[in-house]
């Protein structure tokens, strides 16, 4: 949110994944492999790989 704007309504794993471009990335329920996922989104957030609020 606070690195583009968004809002709280937005800010699920789903959307910000697509956003992102992450579609890809598997996501097993498996705890490991969940963290590594989630690690990756976190990481592409970080280095400012996010579209603005409200931009495709």
């Amino acid at each position: 949110m606070g690195r583009t704007g968004g809002e709280w309504s937005t800010s699920h794993q789903s959307t910000i994944r697509r956003e992102l471009g992450l579609t890809g990335l598997p996501h097993t329920h498996h705890a490991g492999e969940d963290a590594a996922e989630l690690a990756q989104v976190f990481d592409a957030v970080r280095r400012g790989r996010v579209s603005p609020a409200g931009e495709a």
